[in-house]
């Protein structure tokens, strides 16, 4: 099982958003970010299968 780095203080953004080119808004897109960072293209996103 892969676990987290041992220190640092950024937090992995895993996907894009709606600001994002296509290429960028992969389930494997990966990018870091300070966790006190907010702004309107970071969130939770809910997906859901169209059956």
């Amino acid at each position: 099982m892969k676990t987290g780095a041992a220190s640092g203080s950024n937090r992995v953004k895993r996907g894009g958003s709606w600001n994002n080119n296509a290429s960028n808004c992969t389930v494997s897109n990966r990018n870091n970010n300070n966790p006190n960072n907010r702004n309107n293209n970071l969130g939770f996103r809910v997906v859901r299968s169209a059956n």
